[in-house]
Formats: structure tokens, sequence, C-alpha cells
């Protein structure tokens, strides 16, 4: 009878161990409960067009890396729903919050130009940065991918309107890096398209073009970036993705640079209906390294 007596306590005893103790633990990671989250449409800002869409993964906490999407579409047209949810999806599953912005788009009757589409990028980010806690996430770690013009607001944001060195890292998809190259500007419409864009000809406007182009704005101090580019872009030369390369290079900032041989603008995103996982499996790869 003793001896039971002494099981039972100890039994009891390590019930109200494992009471406490665990209680504690769980305390320690209360991520794990948490369960993922959907938000459509969050706007960000006064204007119609500043909306993000908002996926969250279950277990996140508040080391959770936030990756934002911005699209392309010649900074005149586009709309977040490029980034399918199967591409989104992608990132989620490895446990990345992700948001897809839209961003006003550039308009000669609506006095829209340069900046107010990198402001836009940057009141994306401050707004998450303002939820953070609500959201669980990190407040300063991101990483942003963008796709051609899209890539191009993603790159600019990382080099010139980051002061406080949020952007961990960044993913230019066939985007375009000088503005200013005489090759670049050569292709039928682009220098139209670059004049509305940035609302000034190259001309009149020589350093505002030239503080435009990401290639021209980064320094020793830029976050790691990952350049993914094919050979048969005509859109947006590869030339553009070589120049950043070769400058990232000098200044001595990570980078990586995929060329593509068979691709060309989409990146085969037009006959997929996303983006494949040649694209995605270096990204991913880039931020399991940078996004720490």
């Amino acid at each position: 009878m003793q001896t039971r007596r002494r099981v039972l306590s100890v039994i009891s005893a390590m019930a109200l161990w494992c009471v406490g103790g665990c209680t504690e633990r769980s305390g320690t990671s209360p991520a794990l409960s948490l369960p993922a989250r959907a938000l459509d449409n969050v706007h960000y800002g006064v204007d119609a067009a500043q909306v993000m869409d908002v996926q969250l993964p279950a277990g996140r906490s508040v080391r959770t890396a936030v990756v934002v999407f911005i699209h392309g579409g010649a900074w005149e047209g586009g709309d977040k729903a490029v980034f399918t949810p199967t591409d989104i999806s992608t990132f989620v599953a490895q446990g990345y919050a992700c948001v897809n912005i839209n961003y006003r788009l550039a308009s000669v009757p609506l006095n829209i130009h340069d900046p107010l589409l990198s402001n836009d990028v940057t009141a994306a980010l401050d707004y998450v940065a303002q939820h953070a806690t609500d959201y669980v996430v990190a407040p300063s770690t991101f990483a942003l991918v963008g796709h051609s013009a899209g890539a191009h607001l993603a790159l600019l944001a990382a080099y010139r309107y980051d002061p406080q060195h949020r952007i961990k890292a960044v993913v230019s998809l066939s985007g375009p890096t000088d503005l200013t190259a005489p090759s670049f500007l050569a292709i039928p419409d682009v220098q139209g398209i670059l004049e509305r864009y940035l609302g000034s000809t190259k001309l009149a406007q020589p350093a505002q073009w030239a503080g435009a182009s990401p290639v021209a704005q980064a320094t020793s101090a830029s976050p790691p970036t990952l350049i993914v580019h094919g050979q048969l872009d005509g859109l947006v030369p590869y030339a553009q993705a070589a120049a950043l390369h070769a400058r990232l290079v000098a200044l001595k900032v990570p980078d990586d640079y995929r060329l593509f041989p068979s691709y060309d603008h989409d990146l085969t995103y037009v006959t997929l209906g996303y983006f494949p996982n040649s694209v995605w499996d270096p990204t991913l790869a880039w931020f399991a390294t940078y996004l720490k």
C-alpha cells in the first residue's frame, strides 16, 4: 500500500510539474497555436489603388519575415493578381508572411509620376510595420520581390528609400536597372513610357533619371540582391541585369545573377499562369540565407 501511495505521489508531482513546465514552454512559443490568416484588399493609404492582400502563415511569431510582392506593367498598368495564389502559397508554406500590393500607376492626366510610386511601396512597408503586433510578424524584416517595373520599384526601394535598413533582401525578376542606358531607350516605346513615369525628359532632368536608376543608387550598404532574367527578353534586355550584377560585384554587395537562356521577359509566366520553380527555388534559397 505504501509503495502504491509513493507511486501515486510521484505521478501527481510529475503531473503538476508538467502543468507548470509545459505551460511555461508553450508560453515561450505562443505562435504555435496561431492559425493562418488572410486579409484581402487592405488599405494602406487613402487612394483607391493603395491596397494589398496579406497572407499570414500558421505558427508565425514576432520573428516572422515579411515578403512583399510588387507587380509589373510598365509603371502604367498591371495588378497584384499577377502574383497568383500558387506563387504566394509557395512562400507562405515556408513560413513567410506575404504582402501583395497594388500602387498608384503613372498617369499624365492625374499627375502621378516618380517618386509617388516609390512612396507607395514605402507606405505599404510602414503599414505592415505599424500593424506588426496585430499580424504577429517582424516589424523590420522585409524582403521585396518584383517583376519588370515592379522589380525596378523593389530595387529602388531597397537601394534608395530604406534608411532604416528594414529590407534585408531584394529579388529582381526581369527588372530595368538603368533608365538612362541608350540601348534601353532605343527599344520602341520605352522612352515614352519612361517620360510618362518620370514626368520629365532625360534631357530636361538628367539627375532625376539617374536617381530613378537602381544601378546608380546601389551602395556598399545595399541589401543582398538576387537577379533573375531571361536572355531572350526583348522588353528589358538582359544587359540591364548584367549591369546591375557588375555594379554589385564592384561594391561587394552579395548578389546572385541567374540568366536563363530560353526565357523571355515573362519567365514562362504566360505559359504556366504562374512563375516556375526555376524562379522560386533560388528565391527561397536566397531568403533562407539572408532573412534571419
